[in-house]
């Protein structure tokens, strides 16, 4: 199963829409709730870190795609931010 989203212009106020995506997700892939919130904790962080760090609160692309398998599942987050040093 894969499911993805696009936000061309990434604000704090779509963490909705990706909770909302990872709900969408979670309910036919049948994953555990404790999955399901490592899923939205791990997600929301990257985006956070992304809109505010990346992008420096100005509106820039961001999609996220999630994938199951047999055995996990995988995020992949695409952006366009400048990189910036973790610490």
């Amino acid at each position: 199963m894969n499911t993805s989203i696009e936000i061309p212009r990434a604000r704090l106020q779509d963490l909705e829409s990706i909770h909302r995506l990872i709900d969408e997700f979670a309910q036919p892939a049948a994953l555990d709730e404790p999955i399901v919130f490592s899923l939205r904790l791990a997600i929301e962080e990257v985006f956070v870190n992304l809109v505010h760090h990346g992008y420096k609160n100005t509106p820039g692309p961001i999609a996220i795609t999630l994938q199951t398998f047999t055995d996990h599942v995988t995020v992949t987050i695409h952006d366009h931010a400048p990189p910036f040093p973790p610490e």
